[in-house]
């Protein structure tokens, strides 16, 4: 079964999504283009009209895309924290592009996985977002990180990048959870 088709986005489109994702443009300008392209056709094949519409999970009308900018800001805080103090392999093993791009795209896959019912039961959280980010060409350590970033992924890369995607990512999604009076992920 077919999830999405990979689209290149319109003016509109593009403009939309930078607006509300301006981190992107702290990318390199290859990868902004392909980033907006992914984040497009990730929202289309969702069927939701606004991009601003999509949501953080079907439990919650929390926006997706403040979740992904709490992300991204927690993350390179993080990054930053750990260069400022712990000078070492840990630290130095981080490529800050690489970490950016999979902070920015680590739930490429919600908009589809939330929004359309077909895909409840069907494939896991972080494997779809993976496939999509190898067929629009992102670097294999990208790809890594969105397939194993879950809590409920099996595989769990020991690796620095990981750990701050995982901290950042959790540390929003269970502000969002508790919000909703619902259990978060760190009980």
């Amino acid at each position: 079964m077919m999830f999405y088709r990979k689209l290149e986005a319109d003016k509109e489109g593009r403009e939309t999504i930078l607006t509300l994702l301006p981190v992107i443009r702290g990318l390199e300008e290859e990868l902004q283009k392909k980033t907006v392209d992914i984040v497009f056709s990730a929202w289309k094949a969702s069927g939701v009209g606004k991009f601003e519409d999509l949501r953080f999970s079907r439990h919650t009308e929390y926006p997706l895309y403040l979740h992904i900018l709490e992300t991204v800001e927690t993350g390179m805080m993080l990054l930053e924290y750990a260069k400022e103090h712990w000078k070492d392999e840990w630290t130095e093993s981080i490529d800050e592009s690489i970490l950016l791009q999979a902070l920015i795209l680590h739930d490429i896959d919600k908009p589809i996985i939330v929004h359309r019912p077909e895909t409840e039961n069907g494939i896991a959280h972080g494997v779809l977002g993976a496939m999509m980010a190898r067929d629009f060409g992102f670097d294999e350590r990208v790809i890594s990180l969105i397939a194993c970033h879950s809590p409920k992924s099996p595989v769990r890369p020991g690796n620095a990048m990981m750990q701050i995607l995982s901290y950042a990512d959790l540390f929003s999604a269970d502000h969002i959870l508790l919000l909703d009076s619902r259990k978060g992920f760190f009980q």
